[in-house]
């Protein structure tokens, strides 16, 4: 009987084990590939409310379609501006911020395994001794949003609607910096405005499902003022990996290890010889 439950749990752990190799996720069900879209603007605000238009520089933003002819696709957008009148020549407000996405494998040429989006934003805001057009004493305020979004096509991928094709997976995220007053990522699921997963700074990692035949959009908020007198710089950037479900644990896997272990272990337990026997 021993033999019998241990060759069986043998058999068993290779099976759980052997997961299939990570598949695309946007390859396979992701026709219209991913929107990326990046805005930025820099600029010197009075804190008594007396900012006009020419203390901002908030360029259009940068958006397109990541191709499906290309490993990596990133769009960047960049906003900088010297304050009214400084003594200080080092005072600016300025930043960089792109939106990007990678093909992870089966991508010819795929640096990761999984198909990913970042974000990344950094620059500087000195507002050593930075004034505003009316004159007065300003902080530096750099501000940026990114997204990335995409469509679940069931029909496209061959599976039903609501099924699981995947996670968004989202690591650890860094409290704020001195300064930075907004640093989260939002996970929106088709057109409701509230997010169905806020992540903001200091969050552990989790994830979200992908469920077939649903709209996913993935944004960065990022802002950062500095006040008056203050001069440093700041630098953010994340990898989202798009996980297909052929890379995650089986449900129940842990579980029927758990089990099979336990079976062989009681087989032994059984099979031992009884430490007390009887004499006569």
């Amino acid at each position: 009987m021993r033999s019998r439950i241990l060759a069986g749990f043998a058999a068993l752990v290779p099976m759980l084990a052997s997961a299939p190799a990570p598949a695309s996720v946007v390859l396979d069900f992701v026709p219209n590939l991913v929107f990326l879209t990046a805005e930025i603007q820099a600029g010197f605000l009075d804190p008594g409310g007396t900012s006009t238009a020419a203390d901002v520089d908030a360029p259009p933003a940068v958006f397109g379609t990541a191709p499906d002819t290309t490993l990596s696709t990133a769009f960047t957008t960049t906003a900088s501006l010297r304050p009214a009148a400084s003594a200080e020549p080092k005072d600016i407000a300025e930043g960089a911020l792109e939106a990007a996405f990678e093909f992870g494998a089966p991508f010819a040429g795929a640096t990761s395994p999984l198909d990913r989006i970042s974000f990344d934003i950094n620059g500087t805001a000195s507002a050593v001794d930075a004034r505003n057009a009316a004159g007065n004493p300003s902080n530096a305020v750099v501000e940026g949003k990114a997204s990335a979004e995409f469509f679940v096509d069931a029909l496209f991928g061959g599976v039903s609607p609501g099924d699981v094709v995947g996670q968004i997976q989202l690591g650890d995220l860094r409290a704020l910096a001195p300064f930075e007053t907004a640093l989260e990522i939002n996970v929106f699921e088709n057109s409701s405005p509230i997010p169905i997963l806020t992540h903001g700074a200091g969050a552990a990692a989790t994830a979200v499902q992908l469920r077939a035949d649903n709209f996913y959009l993935v944004s960065l908020d990022y802002r950062m003022e500095v006040p008056f007198g203050n001069d440093p710089p700041f630098s953010f950037a994340i990898d989202i990996p798009l996980a297909p479900a052929s890379s995650l644990p089986e449900p129940g896997s842990g579980l029927l290890v758990s089990l099979g272990m336990l079976l062989a272990s009681a087989a032994v337990r059984r099979r031992r010889p009884s430490a007390r026997r009887a004499t006569g």
